[in-house]
């Protein structure tokens, strides 16, 4: 199945990546699979990600404090997902404000807005900090994103984002193994995986690097149904 299907995404949505584990990559391969089928979509973040990231779409556009949607919209004529950001700074692809990407929803003749709408600094599982995740209004799908290789890591910050904020929630031991059940409490709780998402959005969350078969494909599928 591909992941456009598992999403149900419709046309004219707003798709917002959170969490951590592969919310980028994610972002991409759902962007690649709408636009082989001929949709015209819009990629961007409200945080940053790593430049090197932008040579997995097909067309990128800095467009910095305007919204050129003219330019946006030649670029999805030539390429059909194009990447937008503001700028560069050293290595990261700085992002919009949740405020642009909502207008740019209206202004530009898209067919789907795909949003990374947080931060994890590569680490497979996170909880957010105060100011996080940044999910623009008008956002109807949000993807709570996890990866699979979390488990059985160190609860800590060398290894989960904000495991602070898990012990302080949970009362899980610090420095202790990442269990299946703790994923699942994490992806389901109001102030955490669920943070900031707005009531009218659809939620589904994404269990990434699942191997096919074998004992870890079962704890995912715990996870799931916790």
């Amino acid at each position: 199945m591909q992941l456009k299907q598992a999403l149900n995404v419709q046309r004219g949505e707003m798709v917002a990546f959170v969490g951590a584990g592969g919310k980028t990559s994610a972002l991409f391969r759902l962007g690649a699979e709408l636009a082989a089928d001929g949709w015209r979509v819009v990629g961007t973040t409200t945080t940053r990600i790593a430049a090197s990231e932008l040579l997995n779409a097909p067309g990128v556009l800095a467009i910095g404090n305007s919204l050129r949607p003219e330019a946006i919209s030649r670029a999805l004529n030539e390429h059909n997902f194009i990447f937008l950001y503001s700028h560069i700074a050293g290595d990261k692809a700085i992002g919009l404000s949740a405020e642009a990407i909502s207008t740019l929803a209206d202004a530009v003749d898209s067919d789907v807005t795909l949003i990374e709408a947080d931060g994890a600094r590569r680490l497979p599982f996170k909880a957010p900090y105060l100011h996080e995740p940044v999910i623009p209004i008008g956002t109807s799908l949000v993807v709570p994103t996890v990866g699979l290789d979390v488990l059985g890591q160190p609860l800590d910050d060398e290894h989960v984002y904000n495991s602070a904020a898990m012990i302080d929630q949970f009362g899980y031991v610090p420095g202790e193994r990442v269990k299946a059940p703790w994923v699942a409490s994490v992806l389901r709780d109001e102030e955490l995986g669920l943070k900031g998402i707005p009531d009218s959005a659809r939620v589904l969350p994404l269990i990434n690097k699942v191997p096919r078969n074998g004992y870890q494909r079962g704890r995912a599928r715990l996870i799931a149904w916790l």
